[in-house]
């Protein structure tokens, strides 16, 4: 989907069905807010994972410091990724950092250019998942 003269907003919906078709999990993806410094909650405790999708809204390329903080609030690794203009990417966080131990904390990421993201935090057999919002990080 393209636009010449405006953004392109909307919501979606994560629907998981068993082999039988029935629902088995479902969360909502609320309208993505650009932001230059955000936040999303990790927690890879037990096998859980968590996904986060960051898209570049921008018409110029996107430098993105992550930074992988525990729940003491120190950093525990760093990583820098480049997102050219219109594009998006999406990984795990043990992905990025696959030297991380496992963890309750949070991903912190920002950038000169606004960005949006969300995150979903699945249990351990990837069948039921929770949507996770961004939090905005003061500058």
């Amino acid at each position: 989907m393209t636009s010449n003269n405006g953004g392109v907003l909307g919501t979606a919906m994560f629907t998981q069905f068993d082999g039988a078709g029935n629902m088995v999990s479902e969360a909502g993806v609320p309208m993505g807010i650009p932001l230059g410094k955000q936040a999303v909650f990790v927690d890879t405790i037990n096998g859980f994972e968590t996904g986060v999708a960051i898209a570049n809204p921008n018409g110029s390329p996107l430098r993105i410091h992550f930074e992988l903080v525990n729940d003491k609030g120190h950093i525990i690794q760093t990583q820098l990724r480049d997102l050219p203009p219109g594009q998006h990417l999406a990984f795990f966080v043990n992905q990025l950092f696959p030297e991380a131990p496992e963890m309750v904390g949070r991903l912190q990421f920002y950038c000169v250019n606004p960005m949006v993201s969300i995150a979903l935090r699945f249990e351990p057999s990837f069948t039921r998942f929770t949507t996770m919002s961004p939090i905005a990080i003061a500058p």
